[in-house]
């Protein structure tokens, strides 16, 4: 996973260069190895492209036609979470995993978020890795992991939120270097059905 901000100024102070919402990337994307290699950038706010590694030549090559675009449908039919851990959630979260039983939908889960976001992109639905009381503020890095893959994501038209309030994910700024982020991500549908219920438990 990677992401690339712009420069700031020299004089600007090293925690201002580096720790920096995901909002002002101008680039980011990831690699994913299995049957083949595959290399996914989004520039500038435009659909990831998609590039393929040639065994061959050890060039990646860009993917021709619609395969060659990540464009991520509103709704789909999988969730991916790591649900031995549903006995930890808050009830929200269960909540909206129930509902999504209930419609038929299906868990996929492989445990790598890489795997499981590009999966996702593809094929509708979401992702998901929220807090619990052993981790209170999720377990994934918000500088380089939620939020990189967050501008990727939101380039193929999904969404990505902090699971606590809803913020989007790239207009969290991270406190730390390893700072964490209670993160779901996917289908714009799937993500404002959690919002609506995430409003509901919000106080007024």
């Amino acid at each position: 996973i990677f992401g690339v901000s712009p420069p700031l100024e020299v004089a600007a102070s090293l925690k201002a260069r580096v720790l920096r919402p995901a909002r002002q990337l101008c680039a980011a994307g990831y690699c994913l190895y299995g049957a083949h290699t595959a290399l996914v950038v989004a520039v500038g706010g435009g659909r990831p492209r998609v590039f393929t590694l040639c065994p061959k030549t050890r060039r990646f090559l860009s993917v021709a036609g619609e395969a060659g675009e990540l464009c991520c449908p509103a709704a789909g039919p999988t969730y991916s979470c790591n649900e031995a851990q549903a006995h930890e959630w808050d009830g929200k979260v269960r909540e909206f995993i129930d509902q999504r039983k209930i419609a038929g939908g299906r868990l996929r889960y492989v445990g790598s978020m890489v795997a499981d976001v590009h999966r996702t992109l593809l094929q509708g639905g979401v992702f998901l890795y929220p807090h619990t009381p052993t981790r209170p503020h999720g377990k994934l890095r918000l500088l380089y992991e939620c939020g990189p893959l967050a501008y990727v994501a939101t380039s193929a038209g999904g969404k990505a939120i902090v699971v606590d309030s809803g913020e989007e994910v790239l207009d969290a700024v991270p406190t730390g270097l390893h700072a964490r982020c209670p993160v779901l991500m996917g289908g714009s549908s799937d993500v404002e059905h959690f919002l609506s219920i995430l409003e509901k438990s919000l106080p007024p």
